[in-house]
């Protein structure tokens, strides 16, 4: 618990297959990724599919953009 944040109850939160659905159709998340030794800036569905990887995150940015998609950092 965090100091001065109340605990919810079970009840209360969100049920994981809605949380792992969040987002999708809405947003893709760029994460700075290293594959066979190269780093890439892959871009994840918001349910965490990978989409497809660029050199650059402005390009990866751009990709998400013109599919009508916000980009959002991930680490």
């Amino acid at each position: 618990m965090y100091r001065g944040h109340q605990t919810q109850s079970k009840s209360a939160l969100i049920p994981l297959q809605a949380f792992a659905e969040w987002g999708v159709g809405e947003y893709a998340y760029i994460k700075l990724e290293k594959i066979d030794g190269k780093r890439l800036f892959v871009v994840h569905a918001a349910d965490g599919e990978s989409l497809v990887a660029a050199d650059s995150y402005s390009l990866a940015a751009a990709m998400v953009i013109q599919n009508d998609l916000m980009p959002v950092s991930a680490h």
